[in-house]
């Protein structure tokens, strides 16, 4: 006992093996007087949990300050290195000693390389040719500015350098040369982080890194064999073109025989993924082999292969979790871990900060003012040139290349991790501040149009969303109502598909030829084009249809659909309702779209022109031959009777507008001060006026006023009154002065319907009802709609009041 006492002890607080003795594999315990901190398996495990716990910790605190988790990873090495933690005799000689370091370093390499696969898999080198001359001579100016001043310095202040910083040290060279370029991988992950994939700056960051850094690949090459020099030199670049020549004639030609046999809309199977891996892991072998590092033949290899599902999709499925979870913080902690304190009294290092601080400047300066050459806004050029000044995991790659080589003082490593996480942890929250695509389709009050000022016999530009082809039929019908001969409308139709498997997202015109029939979303995207090419052809010429397909992510899918509304300088978007109208209960019927229903907020909020949210019936959508417009007053309510106009012109429809009117009260005081809301009530007027004017005739279309006192007569008016008919119209925010707007805003489980649209959609009808809501983006909404189940308002009404219209329901 005594004896595993003193191993123990031995092996938690003064073991100090010696660090060229490798680690046995596995303990057998302390109760056979074996240390589980003298075999790689417990140790690694202990490694592996600590790091997990501090890395998970520091992102939960610092989240909050917008920094992005690379950030908490440098960190959490840092805090376990010889700077902090590892000054304790349990972390830094026991737990993280020299030896014990080596199978963490493996699996962290492992983890970055299978990283590297995946983001090249998801790449579309189709974008390096469709890039265009912007990004080439935004790219070419941004890294020239940035190496230019820092070569000129360094040969300036060469008497001044230490020898390990002059100009003929090869790793001088490396930070010269590589710490001026733009990584791809680097900004593909800083763009996502960001959730700028979708934006004009983001996807112009990705394509500037991605053409430089294809270049950089193969001029890197280059550079070692020279350094090499002799026989070796020309082996070393001839290795890596026939690696090149592997993955191409090889194990690209292997995959994609794979894919082929894989079902439309299929994942890999367990066989097929294990051979895809397996040829990951060989370019590896080979790349590691040939001296060029393991990361660069599994990168090169994922950009050989095919983007998109079903492989991409498999990878994000199977494999990127496990690798973001735990591969690359591994290996980025593993790198924090290995430095190695100041030395005190040494400056050298001020020299080596200075030359990065440098290529900073001068990679911000050249990309802004290249930026605003091509026209860009002042804020956009500065956002797009801190993106393209980030660093991160390649970096990191290159100082554990220095680690392990000891290639460069432990004192400049150090400096150049510290540059990195501080660069990264400054850089980020400023992109945030100065850039956000979604107040750029917003900000400008002349790009706002609407339904009210599109004259009727003007064409209306229209955006139909579509999620999934379940929302295909009742959004057709609602076009078929503004089938009128002479109300032309142009409509483009956005198919929104979520972004997986895919480092870019992508806003096209569709095109069936270019599709690529691998993928389901594509035949769906498909499907949808025929149903409204057929709505085209049988509208005699009233309807135009213009195809698209959103590629995107769910979170930005608003700037998609904002964005093109801006191009095309649409006046209504159409987006259907996450949920379906259940006419079997008092219910909705459940169909869970968190995402359809976030985006359906950030379109309310951000859309440059009117929305309109359709909401359909279980029992399938018919063709709209009754409609109804409930008008309380308002710009969304005018906005609502202003499409009802254009539907008046279809022969095919009946229409009935109801006015929902106070009893008229002989003691109410006149003339008022005018106000808001009496010019909101003049419009209200004018409107209903023109309507009665120019649009009512006989039976088909009609106009009539309902008279309710308070909220409960409204209620039971609408429940009366609605079974009638098939589309109900609506707008979403009623007026100021109607009763609703006073009183019955009590609760709301759906906001994004408004207060009337929550209620019929929430009752049940016993009928095939659609419900469109309307919102009039005359001016910007300030608030997103909440996404709370139910919101309660009692300040504006009694409690006998709220009694009877919950008695009501």
């Amino acid at each position: 006992m005594e004896e595993q006492k003193n191993l123990l002890t031995d092996g938690i607080n003064g073991f100090r093996p010696d660090c060229n003795v490798p680690l046995p594999a596995t303990s057998s315990g302390f109760w056979l007087s074996s240390s589980p901190l003298q075999a790689s398996i417990p140790l690694v495990m202990i490694q592996m949990t600590i790091i997990f716990l501090i890395c998970k910790s520091l992102h939960f605190v610092l989240m909050r300050f917008g920094q992005p988790t690379i950030v908490s990873q440098i960190l959490t090495g840092i805090i376990l290195g010889p700077l902090f933690l590892g000054k304790f005799e349990l972390i830094g000689n026991d737990i993280y000693r020299p030896n014990s370091l080596i199978p963490l370093k493996t699996l962290g390499f492992i983890g970055l390389g299978f990283f590297l696969f995946i983001i090249g898999v998801k790449t579309d080198l189709n974008m390096v040719w469709k890039s265009g001359k912007r990004a080439v001579g935004i790219g070419f100016v941004g890294n020239l500015v940035s190496l230019l001043p820092v070569v000129c310095a360094h040969f300036l202040l060469t008497n001044l350098l230490p020898e390990d910083l002059s100009v003929n040290h090869t790793s001088s060279k490396d930070v010269l040369y590589f710490w001026c370029m733009s990584s791809f991988v680097v900004i593909a992950s800083v763009v996502d982080d960001l959730k700028l994939l979708n934006s004009k700056v983001g996807r112009l960051a990705i394509s500037i890194s991605l053409i430089y850094d294809l270049f950089n690949i193969v001029l890197a090459r280059i550079l070692t064999s020279i350094q090499i020099g002799s026989a070796r030199g020309v082996g070393s670049i001839a290795s890596f073109f026939g690696l090149l020549a592997f993955v191409l004639l090889v194990a690209r030609p292997i995959t994609l025989r794979l894919l082929k046999l894989t079902p439309k809309g299929e994942l890999l199977d367990e066989v097929y993924f294990a051979t895809v891996v397996m040829l990951s892991l060989t370019c590896g072998f080979l790349s590691e082999v040939a001296g060029h590092g393991l990361e660069v033949g599994m990168f090169v290899l994922g950009l050989a292969l095919p983007s998109g599902p079903p492989l991409g999709i498999t990878l994000v499925e199977k494999l990127e979790g496990i690798t973001l979870t735990l591969g690359i913080p591994i290996f980025v902690a593993s790198v924090g871990i290995s430095i190695e304190p100041f030395v005190v009294g040494n400056n050298s290092w001020c020299y080596l900060v200075f030359m990065l601080l440098l290529s900073f400047c001068g990679k911000v300066a050249g990309t802004v003012a290249s930026a605003i050459f091509f026209d860009f806004p002042i804020y956009d050029a500065v956002a797009l040139a801190l993106i393209l000044a980030s660093k991160g995991i390649i970096e990191l790659r290159l100082i554990s290349y220095w680690q392990f080589g000891h290639t460069m003082k432990p004192e400049y490593v150090t400096t150049i991790l510290i540059y990195v996480a501080f660069l990264v942890a400054v850089t980020t929250p400023v992109i945030r501040f100065l850039y956000n695509p979604s107040k750029h389709y917003t900000s400008d009050q002349s790009n706002m149009r609407n339904i009210e000022q599109t004259k009727s016999n003007y064409e209306l530009r229209i955006i139909a969303c579509i999620h999934s082809e379940e929302n295909v039929t009742p959004i057709v019908h609602l076009l078929e109502t503004l089938n009128a001969d002479p109300c032309p409308i142009c409509v483009y139709v956005l198919h929104l598909v979520q972004l997986v498997g895919q480092a870019m997202s992508s806003l096209i015109p569709y095109n069936r030829k270019e599709r690529n029939y691998g993928s389901s979303a594509d035949s769906s995207s498909d499907a949808i084009m025929n149903v409204f090419r057929n709505l085209e052809d049988r509208s005699e010429n009233c309807i135009t249809i213009q195809p698209f397909v959103s590629t995107s992510p769910s979170e930005t899918m608003h700037d998609e659909v904002g964005n093109l509304a801006l191009e095309k300088m649409v006046s209504f978007i159409i987006i259907p309702f996450h949920k379906t109208v259940c006419s079997e209960s008092s219910t909705l019927a459940s169909l869970p779209n968190h995402a359809a229903r976030t985006m359906n907020a950030n379109v309310l909020s951000y859309a440059p022109c009117s929305v309109g949210i359709l909401a359909n019936s279980t029992q399938g959508s018919p063709l709209p031959r009754d409609v109804v417009v409930y008008f309380f007053g308002g710009s969304d309510d005018r906005e609502a009777l202003s499409l009802a106009m254009r539907m008046s012109q279809n022969p095919r429809i009946s229409l009935t507008v109801i006015r929902f009117v106070p009893p008229y009260d002989s003691s109410a005081e006149s003339p008022r001060t005018p106000t808001q809301y009496d010019e909101s009530a003049m419009l209200d007027e004018d409107i209903i006026e023109e309507f009665r004017m120019n649009y009512v005739m006989d039976n088909r279309v009609v106009y009539t006023e309902e008279i309710v006192a308070d909220v409960e007569e409204t209620i039971k008016a609408i429940q009366s009154i609605t079974p009638n008919f098939t589309l109900l119209i609506i707008g979403r925010r009623i007026g100021a002065d109607s009763v609703l707007a006073k009183c019955m805003s009590m609760w709301s489980e759906y906001p994004e319907l408004g207060d009337i649209g929550d209620l019929v959609a929430s009752t049940n009808y016993g009928t095939q009802l659609s419900i469109l809501v309307i919102q009039q983006q005359a001016t910007i909404v300030n608030a997103t709609p909440t996404m709370s189940s139910v919101q309660y308002r009692t300040d504006r009404c009694s409690s006998s009041a709220t009694q009877k219209t919950h008695q009501t329901n």
